[in-house]
């Protein structure tokens, strides 16, 4: 049965469901000692069924089909989580957008990490209360991230625990066998050649027709690029260089048009809800991410203000 946990207590459904799609593409699960219900799972789950799900593959197969399962968020290359994460330009802006996630997405774990050199990143996985992250808990994050720094464009890379290699230049090791502790990491890199975001057809032909519908020219700009990347942090001096003009002309050519560049990027990230509301992603704590909010009160807040009703009222409006 599922460990019952207290509300808010949980792990992300949707990282589930990723090591879920890998352990069946490895032909893995089903030889884990898993209740087939449990294979069903909604946007968050408990940290129990996470444990027991990871600590049945463990048991049986060791660590690391845990780290390709990780790796295999590169199936989700093409999702609104993918293209969020990968719309970044660097592996630091990457990680600096991974680290906002996890607050929507895990309630005890965070990863810590910091630059050793120019293509070398140390990290630390860590709980935010007593009971320190698992082993393997670890290794999924390890292959998470190296997934997505691959895809990013860092090219052979490598990951280590403690100097052991389970990824070498860019090849996975099958033959590693277990190691005493997994909290610690590193991945090095030999190049990076910046690889364009994934594809979403979808979202930006949603997104041109609601921009185009802004106060004036000069807003419905700054709307269109906050909304091509609602989770950048937009300044108006680096909007108003890309359109050609001084942060002072810009912010005067708005309140010529009745609105702020604040007010524009709100919007923008307002609009991105709706279009993440409407293909149907449940989790509005993972829609407040995706759309570029910091916290989930500050994403309710603005949607009101910008919609008129609650997320939750506009989600329940399309049942």
């Amino acid at each position: 049965m599922r460990t019952k946990l207290p509300e808010g207590d949980f792990s992300s459904g949707m990282l589930i469901q990723v090591v879920l799609s890998s352990f069946e593409r490895q032909g893995i699960l089903d030889h884990l000692p898993m209740d087939p219900a449990l294979k069903k799972i909604g946007p968050h789950i408990g940290l129990g069924f996470k444990r027991q799900l990871l600590d049945a593959a463990f048991n049986e197969f060791g660590l690391v089909p845990i780290l390709k399962a990780g790796r295999d968020i590169t199936h989700m290359r093409e999702s609104p989580l993918g293209y969020t994460l990968l719309k970044a330009n660097t592996p630091h802006d990457m990680l600096d957008r991974f680290s906002r996630l996890e607050t929507y997405f895990h309630s005890r774990h965070r990863v810590d990490h910091h630059r050793e050199m120019e293509n070398c990143y140390a990290f630390h996985h860590r709980s935010t209360e007593n009971e320190q992250p698992q082993c393997y808990e670890s290794m999924l994050i390890a292959g998470l991230l190296s997934g997505l720094l691959e895809l990013l464009g860092c090219e052979n890379l490598s990951l280590e625990f403690n100097e052991h290699q389970f990824i070498k230049e860019g090849v996975l090791q099958e033959h590693m066998g277990l190691i005493d502790a997994c909290s610690s990491f590193k991945m090095s890199w030999q190049a990076f050649k910046h690889r364009s975001a994934p594809v979403f057809d979808g979202k930006e032909k949603f997104l041109n027709s609601l921009t185009a519908s802004g106060h004036g020219p000069y807003s419905r700009k700054v709307g269109s690029m906050a909304a091509s990347d609602p989770v950048r942090h937009w300044s108006l001096k680096e909007v108003a260089e890309e359109m050609g003009l001084s942060a002072r002309s810009l912010q005067r050519r708005l309140q010529e048009e009745k609105t702020s560049f604040s007010q524009c990027v709100m919007s923008a990230r307002c609009q991105c809800a709706v279009f993440y509301i409407t293909e149907g992603i449940a989790n509005l704590s993972a829609v407040g991410f995706l759309s570029g909010f910091a916290d989930a009160p500050h994403f309710s807040r603005e949607f009101r203000k910008n919609m008129g009703m609650l997320p939750s009222d506009f989600q329940a409006s399309l049942n």
